[in-house]
């Protein structure tokens, strides 16, 4: 099993430990997974698709496309701050 390590908002932080104190599951992870898998099972079902490795673009490449695409500036910041964080942009 391969490690992934994310930053979520407080406020699902506190309902994944409720969640933990019911005892209805054993971990943060095992929330985590559950959720994932559950997204990936209805997103396929509605959006059959196949995920494709990440290509590395260049940076105004991908800000162009997505204010294009309508995307609030916000994210957009949000999305180049952390790929330019990413070792694949280091």
């Amino acid at each position: 099993m391969k490690t992934v390590n994310i930053s979520i908002p407080d406020n699902l932080a506190s309902q994944i430990d409720l969640l933990l104190g019911e005892q209805e599951y054993a971990s943060r992870s095992e929330v985590v997974r559950t959720a994932l898998r559950i997204f990936f099972t209805l997103d396929n079902i509605s959006h059959p698709r196949e995920l494709s490795t990440f290509q590395k673009r260049p940076l105004n490449e991908i800000e162009n496309d997505m204010r294009e695409a309508g995307h609030p500036p916000k994210l957009i910041n949000n999305i180049l701050s952390g790929l330019k964080k990413s070792s694949f942009y280091k």
